[in-house]
């Protein structure tokens, strides 16, 4: 269920939902395992209501990582449920589809067996007591409020998510970054500094008027617990994947002791650059890229934090290709990567098998 000790682990630090295929493909993968470092300091959607209301990570990351490993033919009815939000109606009106969820009667839940009936209904009965009467419910996720009411309840969000990983016979592994409640801001290049995750990516608000200069952790410090220490030092690759790449990439890196971990591993570690246009980036080359990586890992040597960087061999990428300013160190594979019915997304089973010949 959780994994065979001798397959191979391949570690992903990652964000939000850029790698939902991914991820999705790996399910199926039985000879590899995947671990998701989870970034945890999105701050925007309900999200923010429920940090707000209960000072915790974001947990909407998690959850959505967790949908992706589920395997699709067996839990279907489970993957609907966990996906589930509610509308825009009036608190009292949700509330009363909430107590529906509890007590069972709510067509989404009574479609699922019993011992998955068992554990949602009681966290989120935890997560309803112990909710404010001010907590808006509208467009929140029941899946975040099922993760949000066992960590209520344990707290421990390794232990939570642990357990939901056995429930839902997940062999892969997810850990957030930190389980501390932080976040992250932004100084531009105009010096304008931008406070909270969602204003940085933009994705609810108007794109920035200046290129992202630095990113840091607000009023705070956090170091990697011991257990994703061993999982960084033992895994058999370490990968950079697409996605935002200040957020969702190099925000992990703001954790004490991730680039340490990463510099104990002799393991290949690789950047996988975005196929897509990547606000955060704006377009700045693929050699700018590179030093932010290892800038952020306090890299004193090259070949302690990066080895490859995979590109699709024939997409028009939407920043410059500087090859001639990339460390010769740096190994760059050319491959055919991309999907074809819905270039140019990543196809998930091509880049798995660029990995695949990585691995010792």
């Amino acid at each position: 269920m959780f994994g065979n000790d001798l397959n191979k682990k391949i570690l992903f630090f990652t964000g939000g939902t850029a790698l939902r295929q991914i991820a999705s493909e790996f399910s199926v993968q039985n000879d590899l395992i995947m671990i998701n470092i989870i970034t945890t300091f999105d701050s925007g959607g309900s999200s923010a209501v429920i940090r707000k209301e209960f000072d915790v990570l974001a947990i909407g990351d998690i959850r959505n990582r967790i949908i992706s490993l589920i395997l699709k033919n067996q839990n279907e009815n489970i993957i609907n449920l966990l996906k589930y939000r509610f509308n825009n109606n009036d608190d009292k009106k949700i509330q009363i589809e909430l107590d529906k969820f509890i007590d069972l009667s709510h067509t989404l839940i009574k479609n699922i067996k019993e011992k998955y009936k068992i554990f949602f209904a009681k966290s989120l009965k935890n997560f309803n007591d112990k909710k404010s009467s001010q907590f808006k419910l509208q467009n929140g996720s029941i899946g975040n409020f099922i993760l949000l009411g066992d960590y209520l309840e344990t707290q421990n969000i390794y232990e939570t998510i642990k357990k939901i990983r056995k429930l839902l016979s997940i062999k892969d592994k997810i850990y957030p970054i930190t389980d501390k409640s932080l976040h992250i801001g932004a100084i531009l290049e105009n010096n304008e500094q931008i406070i909270g995750q969602h204003l940085i990516t933009a994705k609810e608000t108007p794109p920035l008027n200046s290129n992202i200069e630095k990113i840091f952790l607000i009023n705070s410090q956090a170091s990697i617990n011991n257990k994703l220490k061993k999982e960084i030092e033992n895994a058999d690759l370490i990968i950079y994947p697409i996605g935002s790449f200040y957020t969702s990439i190099l925000s992990n890196f703001l954790v004490n002791n991730v680039n340490l971990a990463i510099k104990a591993n002799k393991a290949p570690k690789i950047y996988i650059a975005n196929t897509f246009f990547d606000s955060e980036l704006n377009n700045r080359a693929l050699s700018f890229q590179v030093k932010e990586i290892l800038k952020y890992l306090k890299a004193e040597n090259i070949n302690d934090y990066l080895n490859y960087i995979i590109l699709d061999k024939k997409h028009n990428y939407p920043f410059m290709l500087d090859y001639e300013n990339i460390d010769k160190e740096i190994k760059i594979i050319k491959a055919d990567i991309t999907s074809e019915y819905d270039y140019p997304k990543i196809s998930a089973k091509k880049i798995i098998i660029e990995l695949r010949k990585l691995l010792h």
